[in-house]
């Protein structure tokens, strides 16, 4: 296995003068970003397993995503559609959680590879229970904990499903929608008034309410005063808890 072979497919496509631009939108602070954009990695990581087959080497997949932005990109779904998720790929998937360095790392990780672990039987609920109560700095893990839901109980959507299809196999999830344990997590996190965690919570919600609509609808109204504009428009809720007319 080339390990070379990624970067370079990726290079072709990179943009020295527009890296910068997608560094801030990343709000990167030190990762190497390539200037590739986000549908090129991914046409690279398929181009890669045309031509070499699935890499399988859980050290070379870490050591990617150690690398720039988008080789990282890469190794989160190289790792997603391994044979076999097990105790060896969560050990490398719980180390990425731990300093994704940005949003567009971590939510992949959290709606694909944590979710797909907790499917899979590999953890249990109990572990993001923890980390949806963790208030030290490192607001990663709540968030991942809360963006896993949206897959848990939607799925993955249909562009991840084809991207992961294209890699070789789609990890079964969200057959089998938690609306307990989602809210859990939110009771959690909603005195949390950081960016990303609010955010978090109204994309959880969002997902939740085709599913549950009453319980969502309630869980908004008892905790109303913690709920800012922002939260509810990423929701996609009134101030009832009930989803807006465009999205029913």
């Amino acid at each position: 296995m080339p390990p070379n072979a990624l970067r370079r497919l990726l290079d072709l496509h990179a943009s020295p003068q527009r890296a910068p631009q997608e560094s801030r939108y990343l709000k990167l602070a030190s990762r190497e970003v390539l200037g590739t954009g986000v549908p090129a990695a991914h046409q690279a990581a398929v181009a890669y397993v045309r031509a070499h087959g699935l890499p399988s080497d859980l050290a070379q997949i870490d050591a990617w995503f150690r690398a720039s932005f988008e080789e990282a990109l890469c190794a989160t779904e190289f790792l997603a559609v391994q044979s076999a998720l097990d105790a060896k790929t969560w050990r490398v998937a719980e180390q990425w959680c731990a300093s994704p360095d940005t949003w567009a790392l971590a939510d992949p990780i959290a709606a694909i590879l944590v979710a797909a672990h907790l499917e899979a039987g590999v953890i249990a609920e109990h572990r993001l229970r923890a980390w949806a109560r963790r208030d030290d700095e490192n607001f990663w893990f709540r968030r991942i904990a809360i963006v896993a839901t949206t897959s848990l109980n939607r799925g993955l959507g249909g562009p991840t499903r084809a991207q992961l299809r294209r890699l070789g196999r789609v990890p079964p999830i969200g057959a089998h929608p938690r609306p307990d344990f989602t809210l859990d997590l939110l009771e959690a996190s909603i005195h949390d008034t950081r960016h990303f965690i609010r955010l978090a919570i109204g994309w959880a919600l969002r997902e939740l309410a085709p599913v549950a609509p009453d319980r969502v609808a309630a869980f908004v109204t008892a905790r109303r005063e913690r709920f800012t504009k922002a939260m509810l428009n990423k929701a996609r809720l009134d101030e009832q808890g009930r989803r807006t007319p465009a999205w029913r």
